[in-house]
């Protein structure tokens, strides 16, 4: 491998199709002196050692340095100076006795027959990990990030992954742009090009896992009616990232005829995400361990934060880290009132099958106005999230957005807001999407924001504008 030492190891044992664990059965440990490069001998590398290794793994390094001994005896290993080689008088060979079999240990006492309905408690105590509250796209991702530092992370969420706004069927990968040279607007362009690249690559994951792809690259078409952005500053950034098609050029791509296209942006690294297959590859994370649990009480101590809350059997769970990340959206607040109580603005998705002469007419591309559209093909376990039918053809739309209202319930009117924001801004589909909306689902979120607009708890705020 070429990387990163701690998240090149966290990445082995990914590949869930095969039945075998990648042990190791020996460890060089060659580099640079932990006075020169002590990153090289953090804990993260040793707690890898340790989940990788097996009885009798053996080890050897050049260094004798208190660091690398001390890391290597707290991971299992048994260490012993031999003589050294060269114009080295010492070095360490160390033998494993302690192999991390499990990276969660748990006082289950469900075993007892005779109190099958009494409340029961577990507790987890780990070395060096961390808990995240809330799996939508944020509490993923931020479990990601830990894990492949080699950090043991316990991912939290009172019903399930995905099971709030972050579950769309698809997010549109479409940041709103803004003047290049306004640097403190910038926070949705540097997102949209991480998340770019990281959807990239996590496609390369789901081919090995033989999963569906997290991006679709399709690009989007900005039709520029509710922007902060004209086609003269548009030509500042490069094309690759942003551009401004021909008015022909952009009826082509688009598959729209009538529309006047002559003022608009085109997005070429744009695409749809889907979030099943983004939280069905992370949860194969070795380091990554999901728990439903209703948090009630977090208590927090210079040395680890405790977290109590109940299962979906109702039995209390303590668990205790070293520390805490809160992913739950605007219930973060509820959690630790230290977190900004921010404003909740509901938001509606609607989606409905075409018929063939329908699908033949709609929009090539995703289209932003001000809301957005986009056609997409269900694909298998999309059904698990949502009313779909696997390799169906969809249209979604995008999306209400109602302030100061957590509900979640679907409402009629809801779709035909957002029909109505489609045959404003493009009127040629009034005679494509169908008037009657009885039909149609639906999927409501809350949107979780910041006064600022730059900070936001909403799960796909990064990565969809929801007709923002």
């Amino acid at each position: 491998m070429l990387g990163d030492a701690a998240e090149s190891l966290s990445k082995l044992a990914l590949d869930r199709s095969s039945q075998h664990t990648p042990y190791i059965d020996a460890w060089f440990l060659d580099g640079f002196a932990p006075s020169c490069n002590s990153t090289l001998w953090a804990d993260s590398i040793f707690a890898q050692m340790q989940r990788l290794s097996c009885p009798h793994t053996t080890a050897a390094t050049y260094s004798c340095a208190g660091i690398v001994k001390r890391g290597l005896r707290e991971h299992g290993f048994q260490i012993k100076k031999v003589r050294g080689f060269g114009r080295k008088r010492e070095m360490l060979t160390a033998l494993m006795i302690d192999a991390d079999s499990s990276d969660i240990t748990s006082d289950d006492k469900s075993c007892d027959n005779k109190s099958h309905e009494a409340k029961q408690q577990t507790t987890y105590s780990t070395f060096d990990h961390t808990v995240v509250i809330g799996a939508g796209v944020s509490g993923l991702l931020t479990a990601w990030s830990l894990a492949n530092r080699g950090i043991t992370v316990i991912l939290l969420d009172k019903s399930a992954p995905l099971a709030g706004a972050s579950g769309n069927p698809r997010a549109l990968l479409a940041p709103k742009m803004t003047p290049i040279h306004h640097v403190d607007e910038h926070l949705h362009t540097i997102g949209y090009l991480h998340s770019s690249r990281l959807y990239r690559g996590l496609n390369q994951t789901a081919v090995q896992l033989n999963t569906a792809p997290v991006l679709e690259l399709t690009g989007a078409l900005d039709l520029l009616i509710k922007a902060n952005i004209g086609t003269e500053q548009i030509a500042d950034y490069p094309d690759e990232m942003a551009t401004t098609l021909s008015h022909e050029q952009a009826q082509i791509t688009s598959g729209l005829k009538e529309q006047d296209l002559s003022e608009n942006l085109y997005l070429p690294q744009s695409g749809l995400v889907n979030p099943q297959a983004l939280k069905n590859i992370i949860l194969t994370h070795p380091l990554i361990h999901f728990q439903q649990l209703e948090v009630n009480k977090i208590n927090e101590t210079e040395q680890q934060v405790r977290i109590e809350g109940i299962d979906e059997n109702h039995n209390s769970i303590i668990i205790t880290a070293d520390n805490i990340v809160i992913c739950a959206a605007y219930e973060s607040h509820k959690l630790d009132q230290r977190v900004f109580d921010c404003r909740k603005i509901r938001g509606q998705l609607s989606w409905f099958t075409p018929t063939p002469e329908q699908y033949a007419k709609l929009p090539k591309i995703p289209l932003k106005y001000s809301g957005y559209c986009a056609r997409f093909n269900a694909q298998s376990g999309d059904d698990e999230l949502n009313t779909v039918v696997a390799d169906k053809p969809y249209l979604l739309l995008g999306a209400s957005f109602i302030r100061n209202d957590t509900n979640t319930d679907i409402r009629p009117e809801e779709h035909q807001i957002s029909r109505d924001k489609l045959i404003n801004a493009i009127p040629e589909m009034a005679f494509i999407i169908p008037a009657d909306t009885s039909l149609w689902q639906g999927r409501a979120g809350i949107r979780t924001q910041t006064p600022d607009y730059h900070l936001s708890l909403d799960n796909w705020q990064t990565v969809s504008e929801y007709g923002q």
